[in-house]
């Protein structure tokens, strides 16, 4: 463990105050979705800091999450501290630069690296076919039916569930069908409003339509929507191996600030328990 600074158990809301610049804290973590047990409790969550590293936790449906960034060095000593004298994390999130620097038992298995997009800017100029975004009110069974039809067909790591409460769907409809035809979707995605952020989810567009700028042109209207609204950013996550989408978003003017590695941890294996969900997203679904 570090010998510059000692383990410090703070108020959850106290991150943001101690590490102003980091994004990923104010937008999403900062979002009131956390619960856990041990260390400073506020509302059930817990956070702590060692030096230039912090860890947040939470509980969801009983299991126990733990998210760790900041320094790569300080993280890893951390983790050593927290782990499993304070909390036995089911499942953990880091920074992959201090994936490395782990003690073997703290090293995430079994889950996906993922990196962490914001802006803060509209995308200009506006793109072509902004404006044929629309809302998609999944209420409507057709219309749940046709968002889920895109999704499984198209996009089966999608982490967000359009049968569940949050989230509001929306799409570009797809106009290439033959006339008299069922009205289909070219693309989609889920924009779940957070206390300071909107975050985009399970952005997708039908394989045989890519290629035609639909994927950009929905989510700059929905980032320029959400700016427009009052939203102080814009936030998403992808898997790392999606460098198509890593060019959309950068086009896009979105920055990538962090880069994670998700699992379980390697020495705490946990029966019947799916590490592939980063921080906010449903079971069994990864990045969104």
């Amino acid at each position: 463990m570090s010998t510059r600074a000692a383990l410090v158990a703070v108020e959850p809301a106290a991150l943001t105050h101690r590490f102003p610049d980091d994004g990923f804290l104010r937008w999403e973590l900062a979002a009131g979705r956390s619960a856990a047990e041990g260390g400073a409790a506020e509302g059930g969550a817990a956070a702590w800091v060692l030096a230039g590293a912090w860890a947040h936790a939470k509980t969801v449906d009983g299991r126990s999450r733990v998210v760790a960034g900041g320094d790569p060095a300080d993280a890893a000593d951390l983790l050593a501290a927290l782990v499993p004298a304070r909390v036995v994390p089911e499942r953990l999130s880091v920074v992959r630069e201090a994936v490395g620097l782990l003690r073997a038992d703290l090293a995430p298995v079994g889950g996906d690296d993922w990196d962490w997009f914001a802006t803060t800017r509209a995308p200009t100029p506006r793109l072509p076919g902004e404006d044929r975004a629309v809302r998609a009110d999944v209420a409507d069974p057709v219309v749940l039916g046709a968002v889920l039809e895109l999704l499984d067909g198209h996009s089966p790591r999608y982490s967000r569930d359009p049968r569940g409460s949050g989230p509001t769907w929306w799409a570009i409809p797809d106009t290439s069908g033959e006339a008299g035809s069922e009205p289909g979707l070219a693309a989609v995605t889920a924009a779940e409003s957070l206390p300071h952020a909107v975050h985009l989810a399970s952005i997708a567009t039908r394989t045989d339509l890519r290629g035609q700028g639909l994927g950009s042109a929905l989510t700059a209207a929905v980032t320029r929507a959400a700016l427009a609204n009052g939203a102080e950013a814009v936030v998403l996550g992808m898997y790392s191996d999606n460098d198509t989408a890593r060019r959309m978003y950068r086009r896009l003017g979105f920055v990538d600030t962090h880069r994670w590695r998700s699992g379980r941890p390697a020495g705490y294996p946990v029966p019947g328990f799916s590490p592939r969900e980063p921080p906010g997203q449903r079971p069994g679904r990864a990045a969104p």
